[in-house]
């Protein structure tokens, strides 16, 4: 908050000025009579202005008359101290505009008490009025709009102390604000505040094109930033996206950056003012024009290159482990030597133990102790061992994300049951097809007559048909990494997404909420980007962004899909999801958290209706064949 205090005593005003030190003001500026405090006004912006009546040049009450009359200033809380203190005196004073009038002497407690006083009820009456002009945001309407996001619109909370730049930059932006609409009496525009990216995003669902600037902060609940990227994203119009600090160093450095390279301005409260806040509000929205058209859709293309854009400049993507790729060749080549599996594993210490501990497991019947990893991965098995190692590489990679509400435990073991339900559906269940290691592999499973009789009845294995390099268990287990993926890359989002979820009974798949809150930027999008970036390859790459559109000459994904199905009913993702699929195929497997139960499921839906939300539309059919499968 800035002070200027006019009085030609210079005692007077080192006193003055030390008490309001005292009260926690610290920008104050000083002058020693009428037209130095005048000139300090006219070059100068303040929020209070306290002057003595008696002074050279120009009065304290002539300085007040001519503060009234300058645009801007109409509102400006002054105070008049005095020796002067008959009836007329003070008539005269609030008659020419005075906010308070205190006579000398005074006491420090009578000065503290009215500087206090005029402050509250100046900000209390300000921040009434911006609340009671908003803009209703009626859908119906066409005019323009600046819309502001920012943590709290109480006004006892506004009018604390630690929050004084907030609202000193909501009415400086006001003021400017008002100052153009007297401007452009006949050009309506309307401004608005929310307080949440909840509110903010169903808002530019349906203002769309009209929201022209779109001022966030930084502590917005939800987070500003991320809403600012998904914004700048998803914007078909001309729409200037700004993000408000109060200091720099509320970003990282790469954040700052980046946010520069997308053209998102970074804005530091106490640096804009009115004149400069003008500007920046004629500029973005009243030199705008509605009657240009907004562009109906994005296409994909240039969600797709947003997306890259954003997350090149904001994030950095996790690096796959080199081992992943280097047991992914060797499974390739059926006829590869176990040395160089056992070389390729002694690169990677994590890997090294993994294995070792796996083999180690009463499963497997030895009886000794395992310590090397030629032994492991005889007894394991190639395809033991590639699915082990694939597994722990998604895990590790993703292990440094941390969201409310994510769980990277229940994401990975999703992703593991839709790897083995994937496996299990490709798996060719006529003799004639098999390869020796596959009987031995259908031996071990063990799986039960009705089982294998269901699995039979569908022949996947013939209906959707794999190539050579289409390997069902890893595309299981890459299909979701853009989840993992979104998650680090949007911080704020996933909890949003989960509200959208429980608002809607589970009734929706996490593309659908995903889309509905933060528009473009889904997991299968993100996930292409990550899948690129680690460069598995076309197939692989092609069922991480297509696993939920599923093409008819696409059967890679749409095995995924149908593993997606059932891996999302027995262990749905996130862990407390009451999708359809979960009372469908058979309900959650592991343990789920405390607030599973007070998540209500939703209306049960018959098997047709659930596969109609929860399948590509090319797979609906399939679901009732699955039913035997519980």
């Amino acid at each position: 908050m800035k002070i200027l205090l006019a009085d030609d005593a210079p005692a007077i005003r080192s006193f003055i000025s030390t008490l309001l030190r005292k009260m926690g003001y610290l920008d104050i500026l000083e002058a020693e009579d009428g037209g130095a405090a005048w000139a300090t006004l006219r070059s100068t912006e303040v929020d209070l202005l306290l002057t003595d009546w008696n002074m050279p040049v120009m009065s304290g009450l002539e300085l007040l008359e001519k503060v009234r009359h300058q645009p801007g200033y109409e509102h400006l809380p002054v105070l008049i101290f005095t020796g002067r203190n008959t009836k007329d005196d003070v008539v005269n004073a609030v008659r020419s505009g005075a906010s308070g009038y205190l006579v000398k002497p005074f006491t420090v407690e009578q000065f503290t008490a009215k500087v206090r006083e005029l402050i509250g009820k100046d900000l209390h009456s300000q921040i009434d009025q911006l609340l009671k002009n908003r803009d209703p945001l009626d859908r119906q309407e066409e005019h323009l709009l600046l819309l502001f996001g920012e943590e709290t619109l109480a006004v006892e909370q506004l009018l604390q102390p630690e929050r004084d730049s907030i609202t000193r930059f909501l009415l400086h932006a006001v003021t400017s604000f008002n100052r153009l609409q007297q401007q452009f009496p006949d050009f309506k525009v309307g401004y608005g505040v929310l307080t949440s990216t909840g509110a903010i995003t169903k808002g530019l669902r349906f203002l769309r094109e009209r929201v022209k600037l779109l001022l966030l902060s930084t502590r917005l609940p939800g987070g500003g930033v991320t809403l600012a990227r998904l914004a700048s994203i998803n914007s078909r119009s001309e729409m200037r996206v700004m993000v408000l600090c109060n200091a720099l160093d509320e970003l990282s450095a790469k954040e700052r950056s980046g946010l520069d390279r997308l053209g998102i301005y970074l804005i530091e409260r106490h640096k804009f003012k009115t004149e400069e806040l003008e500007q920046i509000i004629d500029e973005f929205v009243f030199a705008r024009s509605i009657d240009k058209a907004p562009v109906a859709t994005l296409p994909p293309r240039e969600i797709r290159n947003r997306l890259e854009r954003d997350i090149q400049h904001m994030v950095d993507l996790p690096v796959l482990p080199q081992v992943y790729n280097r047991i992914v060749e060797l499974d390739r080549d059926r006829d590869s030597e176990i040395g160089k599996w056992v070389q390729a594993i002694e690169t990677d210490p994590l890997c090294r133990a993994q294995v070792i501990r796996r083999a180690s497991s009463p499963v497997y019947g030895f009886r000794g102790k395992i310590t090397e990893v030629d032994k492991a991965v005889m007894l394991l098995g190639k395809i033991a061992v590639k699915e082990l190692i694939v597994s722990g590489a998604v895990k590790r990679v993703f292990t440094g994300v941390k969201e409310t509400k994510f769980s990277l435990e229940a994401f990975w073991v999703h992703s593991v049951a839709v790897a083995m339900a994937a496996r299990l559906l490709a798996f060719p269940l006529d003799p004639a097809q098999q390869t020796p290691a596959q009987k031995r592999e259908l031996e071990e499973w063990a799986l039960s007559a009705e089982t294998i009789e269901a699995l039979k009845r569908l022949a996947l294995w013939q209906r959707l048909p794999l190539a050579a390099d289409q390997d069902p268990y890893i595309g299981g287990m890459m299909h979701d990494i853009g989840k993992a993926a979104l998650v680090q890359a949007f911080p704020g989002l996933f909890p949003a997404i989960v509200e959208h979820l429980v608002a809607q009974g589970w009734q929706v798949p996490m593309l659908a909420a995903e889309e509905e809150v933060a528009g473009g930027a889904n997991h299968s999008s993100v996930g292409r980007i990550l899948a690129e970036n680690w460069k598995l390859g076309p197939q692989v790459e092609g069922v991480v962004e297509n696993h939920h559109h599923a093409a008819a000459g696409d059967p890679f994904s749409g095995l995924i899909a149908l593993a997606d199905f059932i891996a999302g009913g027995l262990y749905p993702y996130p862990r407390q999801a009451a999708f359809p699929t979960v009372a469908l195929i058979g309900g959650v497997a592991f343990p789920a958290p405390a607030e599973a139960a007070a998540t209500p499921p939703g209306p049960a839906l018959d098997p047709l209706e659930a596969a109609g939300r929860f399948l590509p539309s090319g797979l609906k059919g399939t679901p009732p064949l699955l039913l035997p499968c519980r």
